[in-house]
């Protein structure tokens, strides 16, 4: 993430697009609002570490922050997602 940041090349979703992201013994998938397209997939063993939190700017959203590695655990990435609802 590092490399990105400094070439300004770190990926941005629109907050516009929906999506449901749908977690499993497998791991967590994140497709589209139909779920008929997958957007991503991350690797139950590949997920490094997951925080949770409130947003902080009172809209009731709340980011989901996940920490995932490459199969080698040479690499790390860092995804954030802005979630409208949690249901547990």
């Amino acid at each position: 993430m590092v490399r990105e940041a400094q070439d300004g090349k770190l990926p941005f979703v629109p907050g516009e697009e929906e999506f449901v992201m749908g977690v499993s013994k497998y791991g967590i998938k994140v497709t589209s609002l139909d779920q008929y397209d997958v957007l991503h997939r991350h690797a139950l063993y590949l997920i490094v570490q997951m925080v949770c939190y409130d947003d902080g700017l009172g809209a009731g959203k709340s980011l989901l922050a996940l920490k995932t590695t490459d199969a080698n655990y040479e690499e790390y990435s860092l995804w954030i997602y802005q979630c409208n609802s949690l249901v547990r």
